[in-house]
């Protein structure tokens, strides 16, 4: 996604020399929510750390 925002390929120009602004708003606004995804899941990481989800019940027609 940022290749083809900022700097285009070999077959194709970039968005931003192409002037096609549309494209560019929801090319950064996806490379943000990564972004925030990433750093959010580094400042939870030590919380979370160590920490194991209980099993789940059985269905009802498996229980012994």
């Amino acid at each position: 996604m940022t290749v083809q925002v900022f700097f285009g390929t070999e077959m194709t120009t970039s968005w931003v020399a192409d002037r096609n602004w549309l494209l560019v708003g929801i090319g950064v606004a996806s490379l943000a929510l990564e972004l925030w995804m990433i750093i959010e899941a580094m400042l939870l990481m030590p919380k979370v750390k160590g920490l194991m989800e209980e099993p789940a019940p059985l269905p009802a027609h498996a229980q012994p």
